[in-house]
């Protein structure tokens, strides 16, 4: 270090200094702060630091701060004014607290770290209200039309319409036949015992037996029909359950399929392939989006176009042959090795072929005195 000596003061160069303040670093002997410039700087700070406060502050936070600071001189109706000023403050909602306090519908809306009056903070509640809408209307339809809710929620969990509603079986529930129609009851019934096993025959004496009965055929024909609605009602719950079960065992089956593909995937190793960490999630994706399912379990959904027409068919071949594509590998290999043999023993041989013309040229004829020249 260089010093310069002054009166028995070592006085620091400029080469003593690197990236700190010169002010900061230079500091002669007995320099402390007294207790009056302390006291000084600390209320030099606390001023700078109220005065970002009131910037920061809006006119009427700034009165209402003034008014408190300023309260015991105030009368009682400025009091009573600033009291008011406040009650009003605190009472402000936000946006979307005062459209829902106009349409009197409450959301409960996670905005996470997303200002909730910004264009993103619009979208998340929109999402919210979409998807509540959604359940109100599911909610409302359960309600007023409860079987073509359950004939919507059969397809939604896999289902098709026609294990519900079949052209050529009758709806025993919304069947009327009035209690004068005897010929209708009478013709229910015959079809009642034929279902039964009877013959047309014994069928029609069964008929016949119900009119001539303590109950009557209108009773029997009720009771019949009873049976039938009972029945029918019992086949369409079961339709409903079993539907419900293959959902929730596909739901499964397609979480397991997830996690394993991730889980291979996060490995970075397929066969004898390595995968990026980079690659990783946009491969997953790929994979999922050319995946269908195919009967109990999953097929790959290849599409093709002029483009990528070569890729497919060498993806395609890749899987007929169960990702062992060794021999072709090797095949392949064999076949670069004997053409780089042939192009080294052609060489070779046109190496040789030029030496020995050489030396027959040169073992043809010496050469005379006359085909050298002096310098």
């Amino acid at each position: 270090m260089t010093q310069i000596k002054e009166e028995g003061v070592d006085i620091p160069s400029l080469d003593d200094f690197t990236e700190s303040s010169l002010l900061d670093q230079i500091q002669t002997k007995g320099e402390e702060e007294t207790e009056e410039e302390i006291a000084a700087r600390e209320a030099e700070e606390a001023a700078a630091k109220l005065k970002l406060e009131e910037e920061a502050e809006t006119e009427e936070e700034k009165e209402i701060r003034l008014a408190k600071e300023q309260e015991d001189e105030l009368t009682d109706e400025e009091k009573e004014e600033l009291e008011l000023k406040k009650k009003e403050k605190e009472g402000e909602g936000s946006f979307w607290e005062d459209v829902e306090a106009i349409t009197g519908t409450t959301y409960e809306v996670d905005y996470g770290d997303v200002e909730p009056d910004s264009p993103e903070g619009a979208a998340i509640r929109e999402e919210v209200v979409a998807n509540k809408a959604v359940e109100s209307n599911l909610a409302y339809l359960e309600e007023k039309f409860p079987d073509g809710f359950k004939a919507l929620m059969h397809v939604s969990n896999g289902g098709q319409l026609k294990d519900l509603f079949n052209a050529d079986t009758v709806d025993y529930k919304n069947l009327v036949i009035e209690d004068t129609n005897v010929d209708g009851q009478k013709g229910f019934m015959k079809n009642f015992y034929m279902e039964k096993g009877f013959s047309e025959a014994k069928a029609i004496r069964n008929v016949e037996d119900d009119e001539d009965s303590e109950e009557g055929l209108l009773e029997n024909f009720k009771a019949a029909l009873k049976e039938k609605q009972d029945k029918q009602e019992t086949a369409s719950k079961t339709v409903f359950e079993e539907q419900e079960k293959a959902k929730v065992a596909q739901d499964t089956q397609d979480k397991q399929f997830g996690e394993t593909l991730s889980g291979i995937i996060n490995k970075g190793q397929i066969g004898n392939f390595k995968i990026d960490k980079k690659d990783a999630e946009g491969f997953y994706n790929h994979v999922f989006s050319n995946i269908q399912r195919h009967g109990k379990g999953y097929a790959l959904n290849l599409p093709i176009t002029r483009d990528n027409f070569q890729s497919q068919l060498e993806q395609m071949f890749f899987g007929f042959k169960k990702g062992d594509l060794s021999k072709f590998v090797a095949a392949k290999a064999k076949t670069d090795n004997v053409r780089k043999l042939k192009r080294s023993l052609g060489k070779d041989k046109m190496e040789e072929s030029s030496s020995e013309d050489g030396k027959r040229k040169r073992g043809a004829k010496l050469p005379t005195l006359g085909a050298f020249e002096t310098e």
